[in-house]
């Protein structure tokens, strides 16, 4: 939640920061779906989360987040996840698809953005593979020895207003293997 409520805040150039009070929800889970010892192994997962808080502007957003893991025949492994954030963000204030909110020069902090956040990353594995511990593209499958590995990723983001010279909407993608 911290880095939630730094998005908020990240206005250097104000004299004061505003107070905003509110409610954050957070909801996930992990659970099995079929279990033969390590010959075949699915689990599924998610993760929602809210949040409103209001101040000068009203910021509120959501968060959600689906991932599915499998093992076969002790030597295959395989983990993907998708998620989304849709949010409404103060001037100032970074997306998560680390995108700012441009400010309109008025000192007065009215102006606001809406931001969309996608993403959908999977990794394949042979060998004795971890899969549990692949929980974002970032940290991935790095260190995981005896493991060859391969995955792709897709980033999709949209801010609107879209800070100047910008297009509104802006994707990236990566394949990587070790």
């Amino acid at each position: 939640m911290g880095d939630l409520l730094d998005k908020f805040s990240a206005q250097p150039d104000r004299e004061f920061q505003p107070l905003y009070t509110g409610a954050y929800l957070a909801v996930s889970g992990n659970c099995p779906i079929i279990e033969y010892g390590c010959a075949l192994v699915v689990d599924i997962g998610g993760e929602l989360r809210v949040w409103y808080f209001s101040g000068e502007t009203d910021v509120f957003g959501g968060f959600l987040s689906g991932s599915a893991s499998g093992e076969v025949a002790c030597i295959m492994s395989v983990r993907g996840k998708l998620s989304v954030e849709v949010e409404r963000l103060p001037e100032g204030g970074t997306s998560t698809g680390e995108r700012d909110c441009p400010d309109d020069g008025n000192n007065d902090n009215i102006r606001s953005c809406t931001a969309f956040s996608g993403e959908f990353w999977f990794a394949v594995g042979s060998g004795w593979c971890e899969r549990k511990t692949w929980k974002s593209w970032e940290s991935r499958w790095w260190g995981d020895s005896w493991c060859y590995t391969y995955g792709a990723q897709i980033e999709l983001n949209y801010i609107d207003p879209s800070p100047a010279v910008e297009d509104n909407w802006f994707y990236t993608t990566n394949v990587d293997w070790e």
